[in-house]
């Protein structure tokens, strides 16, 4: 359990592929920069090249916006005190990995407490939103598949 007595849900109750493919995308996630394996060459994607999105007091950073790719990432950053409304997704299955701090979700009613390595799957359809109230930022990485389009994304409240 959690200090909130939410479930601590943990990577490991995740499917191992899930946890594998976060490690990897851990190695090639750095501070500044994605670099993204393509068929027979690298990719690489600057932070410094990407404008920074302000949405609703989330920090995001979409490194794949605009590319014509199977998935996409994000960096999010959630300041202490900002939450993502209800929400779900027509078309994606979203897998949070938090980098750093702590969160709560809320999926399809079922409270989690997720910490740093912990990995949270959100199935295309499911209602979800999250909070921090942790008194620090959390950084989380998030995967969509497919990629994110913002018109298949209903907002509930």
């Amino acid at each position: 359990m959690g200090p909130s007595g939410a479930q601590r849900w943990s990577p490991f109750l995740t499917k191992g592929r899930i946890t594998n493919q976060f490690s990897v995308l851990a190695m090639l996630l750095t501070a500044d920069s994605l670099i993204m394996l393509k068929r027979d060459r690298q990719m690489k994607i600057s932070k410094d090249s990407i404008d920074q999105i302000d949405f609703e007091g989330l920090q995001i950073v979409d490194y794949t916006s605009g590319r014509d790719i199977a998935s996409s990432l994000a960096e999010i950053t959630v300041a202490s005190g900002v939450k993502h409304r209800k929400a779900y997704s027509n078309r994606s299955d979203k897998y949070y990995y938090i980098v750093s701090g702590h969160i709560q979700f809320n999926v399809e009613g079922e409270l989690y407490d997720l910490y740093q390595g912990d990995v949270c799957v959100i199935l295309k359809g499911q209602k979800f939103s999250y909070k921090n109230d942790s008194g620090e930022s959390t950084k989380l990485i998030l995967v969509h598949t497919p990629s994110f389009n913002l018109k298949f994304e209903v907002f509930l409240e």
